[in-house]
């Protein structure tokens, strides 16, 4: 069943407390961690709750923190509100690396673009700074209605053989039931804005280490996408996995290997 667009309740602040510093007490880290240790905070794909990253958080290494970022559901929000949203969510007393995952990767340069303070790093995962999208798909951007995204919940199957690849049966269960967990107006409206996203000036301005770490088998985003990147950002560190589109999902283990490394290699360098 569609589910209907409701107001969702705001996260509100104690009273006599500031929105920053409601923020702070909820971000602060506990005493039993070090407060140089890196957050790693996770901006999700089109679906936006970001409940498509339990397994992968599940099996973080130990030390390991992570923060995930979720949008409205109920209502459609462009990148630039988005913007804003992940801003006022960002850790203000620690260092910590972005992750941006899919239809959140304009949004994961764009902060860092921002030269917010504590950033040590930026992750694209299976993204894009400019449209994945084919142009003769852009010309007909009024196609993408939520009567059409009812449809494409209809096609769950093949949707989520593009996204999980062939081990689908095995994964549907924690994946396959999004994106009906939100609204259609909201996806129609994330899928039509990554049409006229484009991240490529900010990706210039970008001042702290670069990863993209991409599927071999992503039928989703095509590899101008990550050539892109590496053109305009020739520093970036190019890593793939033997994996569909939804690698966090599909590939914990080893997308955990490769920013597990990542990760150490940038605390040596700070040192």
């Amino acid at each position: 069943m569609t589910p209907e667009c409701v107001p969702a309740e705001p996260d509100s602040p104690v009273a006599g407390q500031s929105r920053s510093e409601h923020r702070s007490a909820r971000l602060t880290t506990s005493a039993d961690r070090p407060p140089d240790d890196l957050v790693l905070v996770l901006l999700p794909g089109l679906d936006g709750t970001g409940t498509n990253f339990d397994t992968f958080v599940t099996q973080r290494p130990a030390g390991v923190e992570v923060q995930v970022i979720s949008y409205p559901s109920d209502r459609p929000a462009g990148y630039e509100e988005l913007l804003e949203l992940i801003w006022e969510q960002l850790p203000l007393d620690r260092q910590f690396i972005l992750l941006g995952e899919s239809f959140s990767g304009p949004l994961a340069v764009r902060v860092a673009s921002r030269q917010p303070a504590g950033l040590q790093g930026v992750v694209l995962c299976a993204s894009f700074i400019r449209s994945p999208t084919p142009w003769y798909v852009r010309c007909f951007p009024s196609l993408f209605t939520p009567v059409f995204v009812k449809r494409l919940i209809r096609l769950e199957a093949k949707i989520m053989r593009a996204l999980l690849g062939k081990r689908q049966d095995a994964l549907r269960r924690s994946v396959g039931k999004l994106p009906a967990d939100v609204c259609p107006e909201v996806i129609a409206a994330r899928v039509r804005a990554t049409f006229t996203v484009d991240a490529s000036a900010e990706l210039r301005s970008v001042q702290v280490p670069l990863m993209y770490l991409g599927g071999r088998w992503d039928l989703v985003i095509p590899r101008r996408c990550s050539r892109l990147i590496q053109r305009l950002y020739p520093g970036v560190e190019l890593r793939w996995i033997d994996g569909p589109h939804a690698l966090l999902q599909t590939r914990p283990s080893e997308a955990w290997g490769i920013l597990q490394a990542w990760l150490d290699n940038l605390l040596l360098n700070r040192i």
